[in-house]
Formats: C-alpha cells, sequence, structure tokens
C-alpha cells in the first residue's frame, strides 16, 4: 500500500484494456514523479484500480486532454510497490511544452494502457 502521506498529483483519466480479454476498466493513475530533461520524459505512476494479476508492461499511449488525440505511446514497466515507470524521449514541442509541470500539477494527458501479450 501506498504511503498516504507520500506525493502525488492530480488523477489522471486512464483507461486498461486487457488484451487477451479486450476487458477495459476505467481508472485514474496517480502521478508519482514527473521530470522532463534532454527532451525525455521519467515518469513514475500507480493506478487506483490494482489488477488481480498485475500486468509486468503496458503499452501506454498518451491522449491530450485538450483535443482527445494521441501523443505518442511509452513503454511502462512495472517495479517496486506497484508502481509503473515510464522513460521516453518526446517530440521537441510537447516537452518544451511540459518541461515546467511539476508532479503537482494537473497532467495534460490522459492515458491508455495495454497489457502486452505474454509472448513479448
Amino acid at each position: 500500500m501506498a504511503d498516504p502521506s507520500a506525493r502525488s498529483g492530480h488523477p489522471v483519466p486512464t483507461l486498461m484494456v486487457q488484451t487477451e480479454t479486450k476487458e477495459e476498466t476505467e481508472t485514474s493513475a496517480r502521478i508519482l514523479y514527473f521530470d522532463i530533461r534532454n527532451g525525455g520524459l521519467r515518469l513514475r505512476f500507480q493506478l487506483d484500480r490494482v489488477l488481480e494479476a498485475p500486468s509486468h508492461a503496458f503499452e501506454a499511449t498518451f491522449v491530450s486532454s485538450t483535443t482527445g488525440r494521441p501523443l505518442f505511446s511509452a513503454l511502462a514497466t512495472l517495479s517496486a510497490n506497484q508502481e509503473y515507470r515510464i522513460d521516453a524521449q518526446l517530440a521537441e514541442d510537447t516537452a518544451q511544452g511540459w518541461e515546467s509541470l511539476k508532479v503537482t500539477d494537473r497532467m495534460p494527458f490522459r492515458l491508455i494502457l495495454r497489457t502486452r501479450e505474454s509472448s513479448q
């Protein structure tokens, strides 16, 4: 269980899609760490709804909160304490637009998380 005193930002609306069963679940992700450096995104998040058998990795699609268009996809991997980690290079305009954001700010994106096939 996460420490309730730990810093976490606004919830990010998240749709989880289990590829094998085609089941969709709405939840939210709590952003625990957010940093833009040298055009790269480093992000950690924790899901508010945990799967019975947590996926070790998701394909995370970032969707603009304002336009509803997909921005980019990246691999989210499970780490300690049911946290997921993403390290991704961003398009220059996205990196510049997000570099002033802090973990406690409302994020300009929503997430679609797709489970990865077990053979990948």
